[in-house]
């Protein structure tokens, strides 16, 4: 176990307990394998910082902090619609994997990527329901992380940004329901105010909000808020109904974040219904004041879910949720 990393309390250390499986292995910077509880086995995945240079000691340092806030969110979150962080895993490198539930459909990229075509509108919206119902959850207790002590209030409400939110933070598991994973940009709002000189940058310019893009020399101008937030469900939502990343038209990241900054919005796709494409023209509005609330966004989405149930499937190969794993 390194020096340089100190457990947060309340987070186990589950190395003992891991049995990694050589066959699943996924890339690098992380592993499939079996979690042997002293109650059930289940598949798990560990995932790994990428670090560097292991001998510069200064950088795993920084890095070992990063990693530290990020845990201190992730484990206060306790949501069915948050991909739940088990614990951490030791001996692969000098600071320790993350370990998550095996998603059996992988991220939300992957989902539409393949399954796209197959999709029922329904299908589609409880996806949206998952993600939405993530950012909007109340917390079941008040946490105290060392900063401030926070009160049992909706996820927006309660200080609790995600910071990177897209399809690639998205996990789906073989039922078809959606995961939100905690992100490395994920931010106290409280802790924003009294860290304003933290390097913040957008995860991926396609799911970034303008007003994080804008203003290159002054980041504290930067930094995630629950309307950037909501910004990014807009961009999700865009894939999730029309199966195409937001601005799919922009081959280059550059190319986007230069439309960002010009505060252009996102192309509606076609295929995207007339009531859903004013929903998203109110999350894309370039005054983050004007966005709709998480309260708004779970109310649409459920609205729209309520009104398809028993509507015709969105394409005539849709594929009910118990055939996703098959």
């Amino acid at each position: 176990m390194s020096s340089v990393f100190e457990i947060p309390t309340g987070i186990p250390n589950l190395t003992d307990q891991i049995a990694k499986d050589g066959r699943q292995a996924l890339h690098g910077h992380s592993f499939k394998g079996t979690w042997n509880s002293p109650y059930e086995s289940s598949p798990v995945v560990v995932r790994f910082f990428d670090i560097l240079n292991v001998h510069d000691q200064e950088y795993i340092t920084k890095k070992g902090g990063h990693l530290r806030h990020k845990i201190k969110i992730w484990g206060r979150l306790q949501h069915e619609h948050i991909l739940p962080l088990l614990g951490l895993f030791h001996g692969c490198g000098p600071l320790p994997g993350l370990v998550t539930p095996w998603m059996y459909n992988g991220t939300l990229t992957n989902i539409m990527r393949r399954r796209h075509n197959t999709l029922t509108r329904y299908e589609r919206f409880c996806l949206l329901e998952d993600i939405a119902s993530a950012l909007h959850y109340r917390m079941s207790s008040p946490v105290n992380l060392g900063i401030l002590k926070y009160v049992p209030l909706p996820v927006h409400a309660n200080a609790i940004v995600h910071g990177n939110l897209a399809s690639f933070n998205v996990f789906v598991d073989s039922h078809g329901r959606g995961f939100v994973r905690c992100s490395g940009y994920s931010r106290m709002l409280g802790e924003i105010a009294v860290s304003e000189t933290q390097e913040t940058h957008p995860g991926d310019f396609r799911w970034a909000a303008p007003e994080l893009v804008k203003d290159r020399n002054n980041s504290s101008n930067r930094l995630p808020t629950s309307k950037s937030d909501v910004w990014s469900f807009g961009c999700i939502m865009i894939h999730i109904l029309s199966g195409r990343v937001p601005w799919s038209y922009i081959s280059s990241t550059p190319g986007v974040a230069t439309r960002l900054v010009q505060n252009r919005v996102p192309q509606l796709p076609r295929e995207i219904a007339t009531q859903d494409s004013s929903f998203l023209q109110q999350c894309f509005s370039v005054s983050p004041a004007d966005r709709p609330s998480a309260d708004q966004i779970l109310a649409f989405v459920r609205e729209e879910s309520s009104h398809c149930i028993n509507q015709t499937p969105q394409t005539a190969t849709g594929v009910s949720f118990s055939q996703w794993n098959s």
